[in-house]
């Protein structure tokens, strides 16, 4: 079975070897086999790299711009009113 994990790891692919894990997201290129997951959730390599994300806490560039935009909006809604 050849995988592609190149959105996880950057090897764009390999040949899954009986007894070797393939994460979550990969892609199958070519073939097919019968697996066992064993890991879910926060528990899988997607979960725990999400949970760092979460635990980061940053703000993005785009989230800044939105709350400049809600700011003047709301300070622009209250001059109006006045």
């Amino acid at each position: 079975m050849e995988v592609d994990q190149s959105a996880l790891t950057g090897n764009l692919y390999r040949h899954a070897q009986i007894g070797r894990g393939v994460f979550s997201g990969s892609i199958i290129r070519q073939g097919e086999i019968d697996a066992m997951v064993y890991a879910t959730g926060e528990n899988t390599y997607f979960g725990k790299t999400a949970q760092l994300v979460q635990e980061a806490h940053t703000v993005s560039h785009f989230q800044r711009a939105v709350l400049k935009i809600g700011d003047y909006l709301i300070i622009l809604a209250v001059t109006w009113s006045c």
